[in-house]
């Protein structure tokens, strides 16, 4: 309530919202599905094509929520080719938060191997990186329960079968044990 008497109605934030995505869509290469990452503010040019691939995955992820909000094709269109060109460039092995989220929302609305696929090999070995007694970082616990939630939907897809067996259950289970507190750790 407090949000939309600032900015105006419903109809108004949603223009807003898609005044910003176009402004993204501005910045995709119409070709390869890329984004320039850094614009001038002055005059649109381009200052770095690319700085950090969680740029890919939080352009990914608001065009998807975009797309959920207004089922317009285009932003799902530009989500798809964005993400097509993220496993081109083989991103999965910088084991993003953000892009487990967005691969978590693509495969909703397109149920793809080569997306799901993205999503098991952007999983960290979790065996090396979460140990008991040692903190785990907040973006391991993200990763952990994209992969949870990875294998609940692969696990209702029979033909992704072969992808959910290259999940080692074992190691998520760990990995969120280790990652969350306990209460007696509060």
């Amino acid at each position: 309530e407090m949000l939309r008497s600032l900015v105006g109605s419903e109809m108004c934030i949603r223009d807003r919202l898609e005044n910003l995505a176009a402004g993204m869509l501005c910045m995709q290469d119409a070709q390869t599905g890329r984004f320039d990452h850094v614009i001038s503010a002055r005059d649109l040019a381009v200052v770095d094509v690319f700085r950090h691939v969680e740029y890919d995955g939080e352009a990914i992820h608001a065009l998807l929520k975009l797309y959920e909000l207004t089922g317009e094709s285009r932003w799902l269109s530009a989500a798809e080719s964005a993400f097509d060109y993220v496993i081109d460039q083989r991103y999965w092995q910088h084991h993003s938060p953000w892009l487990s989220r967005a691969a978590g929302v693509l495969t909703r609305f397109r149920p793809l191997e080569k997306f799901f696929q993205f999503g098991v090999r952007n999983l960290p070995d979790f065996e090396a990186t979460v140990r008991p007694g040692v903190p785990a970082s907040p973006a391991m616990l993200e990763l952990a329960l994209a992969g949870r939630q990875l294998a609940e939907r692969l696990a209702l897809l029979p033909a992704m079968g072969h992808l959910l067996q290259q999940l080692d259950g074992e190691r998520l289970y760990a990995c969120l044990l280790y990652t969350s507190p306990s209460p007696r750790d509060s």
